[in-house]
């Protein structure tokens, strides 16, 4: 009898054991040699890179577009200060005095510079930056009428 016991033992480890080992997954890092095959087979492991291809693919796009947002945004800012700076310059030539506080407005406006630690924040501080170098030009503009 024990070697009966002992061979049903067996069977019955061999059994998890390779039930275990058939366990399939389409991730290459969890899989085992079963795994393996079975994605290969299967094409699992095909349609994992695939769809991993298409994630890389969508993030270079994104990261493509703001590349050229920020590059849109830049140039923005330099044509806004340029267009400030020869606002001012036009209305010093004039013998348009300008008010403490407005002069104060427009230096600020031109010496803040935008910045930013990633693209989400420099993206911000650029049309922070414009929107402060736009609001100076018209306060000038408005003085000059």
């Amino acid at each position: 009898m024990p070697s009966s016991v002992h061979r049903a033992r067996f069977g019955l480890l061999c059994c998890t054991l390779l039930s275990a080992a058939c366990s399939v997954s389409d991730d290459p890092a969890q899989g085992g040699f079963f795994s393996g095959i079975s994605g290969v087979a299967s094409g699992g492991y095909d349609a994992r890179a695939q769809a991993l291809e298409g994630n890389v693919a969508q993030e270079r796009e994104r990261q493509a577009d703001l590349t050229r947002q920020l590059a849109s945004l830049e140039a923005e800012y330099t044509a806004e200060r340029q267009s400030l700076l020869s606002r001012r310059s036009h209305l010093a030539a004039s013998g348009v005095v300008v008010p403490g506080a407005l002069d104060r407005q427009v230096t600020t406006a031109l010496e803040t510079r935008p910045s930013g630690s990633d693209d989400a924040a420099r993206i911000a501080s650029l049309t922070a930056s414009i929107a402060q170098l736009r609001a100076a030009s018209e306060d000038l503009a408005n003085l000059g009428n």
